[in-house]
């Protein structure tokens, strides 16, 4: 088998080569513009410099023809780079590498600038929205991979996409499939030997042809034929099904197979759905499914609510724009009987879990779980980094989207109720947690007291404890700093005490009206600057001084799009990235949650 990998700049195809080799040296591993600059004895830099990008893009179809035809017998899995738009040989299946801060944008600091007369970002979001649409049209398969280095991405990527030997099922999954998936007769197959329970066939979603073909040559599949088109083909394939999805709002269903009645609308119509479900539930009737649009805290866990009643016949498949309920169908999906999953972010509904996801954590039964908590959290490393921790403890950590509205004394206790035990708070929350301990009578650490902030929470059913450790994190990232030389924050309303325990005497400033927080005169100059604004306020805020000219900047954020790091490619800074600081301040509440968990148990693993 050869696969080629493809993805946006940054995405991390290389990345992923490497680990792939290192878990498989035996095997063909090739990063192609590395080869290129092997074989050519130029960078890819020098190369688009001195002849041009049609040239380069020449070079790339010689040499991956030649690296396919002549690995063709053995298999091997080549990277391409981010701008390959050439022809795909014959027998190579394409995996579309996907991270969600794709469409963020990111900034490179170590790569060759494409289209200078343009802002760094800007750069990367003008050819990323065209080759998006070159991805998909380039794709075999997409697979999603999870932010910061997770140490299941090989093996994850190795039993999902070839054909190394199935070493163990994964737990119930659930998959929808497309007439692009339908082609993929193998890649299915494949699915059913990781533990796939049922292939949705929608008649709103494929041809009658295709979903004929897939049940005709694979008859081991169990396939649930769901009627979403009043005038379409799923009650033409019934009598193929092992079982028929029946849209509850059309009436009671009157054919003679086991079905799903299921509600597809908005969370505002659960009534209804509710009341249709009592009435035209029947002898066959297997189990009822509610997919909703969910607006609102209050409307998930009236939903919940609902799907606790009987958890073995009811779904509660909870949806949104955003995906800002995947947290919860990764928490409570293995539970229901259905569990639906996707690949990437082209096919399926952004709520349901990845495959990684479910690789990771389709492990029951699951009591208690872990979370980071902020607005946003897509772009969080937390749920990477705390993997190995938590499943030590059999425990799930995910990103969970939480507004400042809905954060109060309610919502807690829900969490806590569904097995929150440990959390990581980012912002905006840090001081609303603090405020919310304190209104509680909570346990709060003396740095969390000292900070008037909260980033790490012990939760149980009788306490709720806060703690801080932002400074171990800051301690490590700015220890070089010289306390003599001129020394500046840019914005960072959340850390700003945080920073000046470690920097008393810094020069404080709002990154929204670009003047000293504290009575200081403005600076006419700033050697190190400590930035703190996140890439979300970037049209609301103003940059520093003309005048300055930093030697070095600390970032407070490790985000790929910082507006830090653009600020040090305008000014000539030196860049110092803020992954330090998580890292340190992630370790110390590992620390933390140890003393309140208990020993691990070093049998119990999530995957």
């Amino acid at each position: 088998m050869i696969l080629l990998l493809i993805g946006a700049r940054g995405v991390g195809k290389t990345s992923l080569l490497a680990k792939l080799e290192w878990d498989r040296p035996n095997a063909v591993y090739v990063d192609l513009d590395q080869h290129i600059e092997q074989c050519e004895r130029l960078s890819v830099e020098d190369i688009f410099t001195q002849f041009g990008e049609a040239h380069f893009r020449g070079l790339e179809q010689k040499y991956l023809d030649h690296l396919i035809e002549s690995n063709r017998s053995t298999g091997a899995v080549i990277a391409v780079g981010a701008g390959f738009e050439g022809d795909i040989p014959a027998g190579a299946k394409v995996v579309w590498l996907q991270r969600v801060t794709d469409e963020q944008g990111r900034i490179f600091l170590d790569r060759p600038r494409l289209d200078k007369h343009l802002d760094p970002l800007q750069e990367y979001l003008k050819r990323y929205v065209h080759r998006k649409n070159v991805y998909s049209q380039q794709m075999d398969f997409e697979f999603q991979m999870p932010e910061g280095e997770h140490e299941q991405l090989s093996a994850c990527f190795r039993r999902v996409f070839t054909d190394d030997p199935v070493d163990r099922r994964y737990g119930d999954f659930d998959v929808t499939i497309f007439e692009h998936m339908g082609k993929q007769k193998d890649f299915l197959r494949r699915q059913l030997q990781l533990g796939a329970r049922y292939f949705e066939l929608r008649d709103d979603l494929i041809s009658k042809g295709c979903a004929e073909q897939l049940i005709r040559e694979i008859p081991e599949a169990r396939f649930l034929v769901s009627c979403r088109e009043p005038q379409g083909w799923g009650r033409d394939l019934e009598s193929s099904a092992f079982l028929v999805d029946w849209p509850v709002e059309w009436g009671a269903y009157n054919g003679s197979k086991p079905h799903v009645l299921s509600f597809h609308g908005e969370a505002s119509q659960m009534d209804q759905a509710f009341q249709w479900f009592d009435q035209r539930s029947i002898a066959s009737t297997r189990f009822l499914k509610l997919a909703v649009q969910v607006n609102s805290w209050e409307e998930l866990i009236r939903g919940h609510n609902w799907w606790l009643q009987d958890p073995e016949k009811r779904c509660f498949l909870p949806m949104s724009k955003q995906g800002r309920w995947q947290w919860y169908r990764i928490r409570f999906g293995p539970r229901m009987p259905l569990n639906f999953i996707r690949y990437g972010q082209v096919y399926g509904v952004m709520d349901q879990p990845t495959i990684f996801q479910h690789h990771c954590y389709c492990i029951q039964p699951v009591k208690k779980f872990a979370a980071v908590l902020g607005d946003p959290v897509d772009h969080s490393m937390t749920p990477s980094f705390h993997y190995s921790f938590f499943a030590q403890y059999g425990m799930l950590v995910v990103a969970m989207p939480l507004k400042e509205s809905e954060f109060n004394e309610c919502t807690m206790n829900q969490l806590v109720e569904m097995g929150l035990t440990c959390a990581a708070v980012t912002a905006p929350l840090k001081q609303k947690v603090y405020e919310w301990l304190e209104a509680t009578s909570g346990n709060i650490s003396e740095e969390a007291l000292r900070l008037q902030s909260v980033n790490t929470l012990a939760l149980s059913a009788t306490e709720s404890s806060g703690f801080n450790t932002d400074l171990m994190g800051l301690q490590g990232l700015l220890q070089a700093v010289d306390p003599q030389t001129s020394c500046a924050l840019w914005g960072g309303e959340g850390t700003r005490k945080a920073v000046q325990e470690v920097l008393p005497d810094i020069v404080c400033y709002s990154a929204r009206t670009g003047k000293p927080k504290q009575e200081s005169a403005p600076q006419d100059q700033v050697e190190q600057l400590i930035w703190a604004v996140g890439p979300q306020y970037r049209d609301t805020i103003k940059w520093p001084p003309n005048p300055w000219r930093p030697k070095i900047i600390y970032d407070l954020n490790y985000l790929e799009n910082s507006l830090a790091k653009e600020y040090a490619m305008n000014t000539g800074a030196k860049y110092v990235s803020g992954l330090k600081m998580f890292v340190d301040q992630a370790k110390a509440q590992q620390k933390i949650w140890q003393k309140v968990l208990g020993p691990s148990n070093t049998n119990s693993s999530v995957n």
